[in-house]
């Protein structure tokens, strides 16, 4: 599977760019004179199909779900056409505007960004298609590889350039757009308020939104605060026995329920349940043992006059998925473990510190690091986000426009009847 999409990234600019000897000549598309033949068509929807049929494959085996990248030949072939009308005309009219026309600082940028594609394509094509081979040897042998497919440095080169090119031409067609500051606050009190709607309604879900950084929050519920942690979690080989100790006690358990059920005689099953939990008691209390010096460690550094939180947190923490800004909580917020929540919101103030406590995952010393003002966001952080997303928005919708229009305007021929 890896090898299709390394081959797809060979293929990609040489087919945009450089075309397909091989095949019909026969003109499928025709753009003021730029043409797209048979041959070229064809080679590029069997690198589309190919791609589209590796990432639903690879997203159904990772994901369960499956996108939907259309691998029927018409439709793929229908869509590379239209690409290629809007790239054919984007690029004549970013010439006509003089947007090929670089100073040395882009013809730098352009340099450098095609040799760092096309350096990546050779570093994959050599760890795909040659790992029995090293170094240089396998280096050369990639390069010759790409060059059989057509993949040069100086096709990446002229890809850079067309891709400087149309940034540009983008740039000049866009450059007048604003913002108003009053559609601004206008539509942060819209989403305040559908967020109001949600979160006021179950307000874990505003903890869900910042925990799980689901998107932005425009409005939050009474009762939450921000916190964060220094997770140190139990050793590999302890997590391992806790996980088999547990599982044992599910069991155990598990049986102790058959036989209440079965009316049967529970003595023996529920001994065997004792003996599961008293087995986990005692493989938690060593697990905790063995971690005991670093949370010694740790808690006394966060208690100590002037304690840097984040610098522990940067040093100390294994817990890699939480934001930068820390987790959202709330009294009876069931997303985290009990004992967290439970610590986190028996802190009295801001800046106050938990004693070590325990859980599953380790132990957690944990830092009441701001309240959270309940109503809408007052954020400047926010609003400016907004701003840039309702800006970035409003220059795509005008120079999609200006696509469409220039697209109307050329001289377009296509004979799709052709490639049958």
């Amino acid at each position: 599977m890896k090898k299709i999409s390394v081959l797809a990234l060979l293929l990609a600019v040489v087919l945009l760019l450089a075309g397909c000897s091989a095949g019909d000549d026969a003109v499928i598309v025709d753009v003021n004179g730029q043409v797209l033949t048979k041959g070229e068509l064809n080679a590029d929807i069997d690198s589309q199909i190919a791609y589209n049929q590796q990432l639903n494959s690879f997203y159904q085996s990772y994901y369960g779900v499956n996108p939907g990248l259309p691998t029927d030949r018409t439709q793929v072939a229908n869509a590379l056409i239209n690409s290629f009308i809007t790239a054919a005309v984007s690029q004549q009219k970013a010439k006509e505007m003089g947007m090929d026309q670089f100073t040395e600082e882009e013809n730098a940028q352009i340099q450098q960004a095609a040799q760092e594609q096309y350096d990546s394509v050779i570093s994959q094509a050599a760890a795909t298609y040659f790992p029995d081979l090293e170094g240089e040897e396998a280096t050369k042998a990639a390069v010759e590889l790409a060059k059989e497919n057509g993949a040069t440095l100086e096709i990446y080169q002229q890809g850079a350039a067309n891709s400087m090119m149309l940034a540009k031409l983008e740039a000049e067609c866009i450059k007048d757009i604003e913002i108003d500051a009053a559609d601004v606050d206008a539509a942060l009190t819209t989403k305040a308020e559908e967020q109001k709607a949600q979160f006021d309604e179950t307000p874990s879900l505003f903890g869900d939104y910042v925990n799980q950084q689901f998107g932005t929050v425009y409005y939050a519920p009474e009762g939450y605060r921000m916190v964060k942690h220094v997770l140190v979690m139990f050793t590999e080989e302890d997590t391992t026995i806790l996980n088999q100790k547990r599982d044992a006690l599910t069991q155990a358990a598990a049986n102790v329920g058959r036989a209440t059920n079965a009316g049967t005689d529970t003595t023996e099953a529920q001994a065997a349940m004792d003996a599961a939990q008293a087995e986990l008691d005692a493989a938690r209390q060593a697990a905790m043992a063995n971690i005991q010096p670093k949370v010694d460690e740790v808690y006394a550094l966060a208690t100590a006059e002037g304690a840097d939180f984040d610098a522990l947190v940067a040093q100390y923490n294994e817990d890699t998925g939480m934001p930068q800004d820390g987790y959202a909580v709330c009294d009876g917020y069931a997303s985290f473990v009990d004992v967290f929540t439970v610590a986190a919101m028996g802190l009295e103030n801001v800046g106050d510190v938990s004693e070590p406590t325990y859980s599953d995952y380790g132990c957690h010393i944990i830092l009441y690091s701001a309240d959270v003002p309940a109503g809408a966001s007052q954020d400047e952080a926010t609003r400016q986000a907004l701003h840039d997303e309702m800006l970035a928005e409003a220059q795509d919708k005008v120079f999609n426009s200006m696509l469409e229009q220039w697209v109307s305007e050329a001289d377009v021929k296509t004979y799709p009847e052709r490639l049958k």
